[in-house]
């Protein structure tokens, strides 16, 4: 138990109340964290917030007649134990994590999130930051790896020696999925991406052994010169999985990451060809490819391989850039992820002295 004047109970957090550009509906407020910690909570001062694309998709798509009470965005982080409860047994205060924010509730009803100097998280939700990275490193790892993870390992059951593409290679879960990928094939196996023309570079140097130019006019001629074992689609066309068989063996496994989140009537209809994918046999005109979606599912398995491979040097988490913790610099992280182009994890820094 904490006495009423520890630091959660009272921090600067940023909400929105209702829907709209982030720039126009991203509020300063003050926050507060229950002054008595109970059961398996665990409560962390932020070091650093990584954004999402569900971030900013939320906030501008969810209606507000849906928004009951002020949400505090942002689900991944990094920083420092400050209280546990009584049931937490694995960690102690002053351990450097990172992870996810758990189902943990504010004074004021808002779920607890990122986007504040302080979290309230589960333990179950959190890890030990690996030897070798730093908090502004560690930011964002738990859903690029667990996204990738569950994409290529749980869904897509990549193994040593198979074929796998990645489409859209080069935002924070696709520089990620590169590495695990390459990883999870080994050498004698075979990792493929798409990206912009400059980009090439840089995802080669990751791992993988070709890129295509995604704009390019002959892009699905190259793709047709092979037949992978399982396809990972970070863009979310409905399109590319209707042309898959082109380009993938007949018991490839396509596995789609990307939530399609718009208005309601665009996701209806985004919802129903889903359905499609998994429901409608092939001889009814279905896609006679197996079709998934991977779910961001953070495990204990998941986090000792993510581990093993970090401390390896298998695994480097990408930082596209870190932006102060201020309304302007909060607006022009959400301007860079809006715009489809970061190379990496956006990052927020909430407390240089966490480090």
């Amino acid at each position: 138990m904490a006495s009423s004047s520890s630091p959660w109970t009272s921090f600067k957090g940023f909400v929105y109340s209702r829907q709209g550009a982030p720039s126009d509906v991203l509020e300063e407020v003050t926050c507060s964290l229950p002054p008595k910690i109970v059961g398996d909570t665990v409560y962390v001062r932020v070091a650093y917030a990584s954004l999402n694309p569900l971030d900013w998709k939320l906030m501008r798509h969810l209606p507000s007649w849906l928004i009951r009470k002020p949400i505090l965005p942002c689900v991944d982080f990094s920083g420092t134990v400050v209280a546990l409860g009584p049931d937490v047994s694995d960690f102690k205060v002053g351990d450097r994590v990172y992870g996810r924010i758990g189902d943990v509730t504010l004074e004021s009803g808002t779920k607890s999130g990122a986007l504040a100097e302080y979290a309230g998280t589960k333990a179950s939700s959190i890890y030990k930051i690996p030897r070798t990275l730093n908090l502004e490193q560690a930011g964002g790892l738990a859903s690029a790896a667990a996204t990738s993870y569950a994409a290529l390992v749980t869904s897509g059951q990549l193994r040593p020696g198979q074929s796998v593409f990645i489409n859209g290679s080069t935002g924070g879960v696709g520089m990620h999925a590169i590495q695990i990928a390459r990883n999870l094939v080994g050498k004698e196996g075979s990792v493929v991406v798409s990206c912009s023309e400059p980009s090439i570079p840089r995802v080669k140097q990751l791992g993988a052994d070709t890129a295509y130019d995604y704009k390019s006019p002959s892009f699905m001629d190259s793709l047709s010169r092979h037949k992978f074992d399982v396809v990972m689609d970070n863009v979310g066309d409905h399109s590319f999985y209707y042309a898959c068989p082109s380009f993938t063996k007949p018991d490839a496994r396509f596995v789609n990451i990307a939530g399609d989140i718009g208005s309601l009537t665009h996701m209806l209809g985004s919802f129903t060809r889903m359905a499609g994918h998994f429901l409608l046999p092939s001889i009814l005109g279905g896609t006679p490819r197996k079709y998934s979606f991977g779910v961001c599912k953070w495990t204990r398995e998941c986090y000792a391989q993510t581990e093993q491979w970090v401390n390896a040097g298998q695994l480097s988490p990408v930082v596209d850039s870190v932006h102060p913790f201020s309304p302007a610099g909060i607006r022009a992280a959400f301007a860079v992820m809006e715009s489809g182009r970061a190379k990496g994890k956006v990052h927020i820094k909430v407390d240089d002295g966490a480090m």
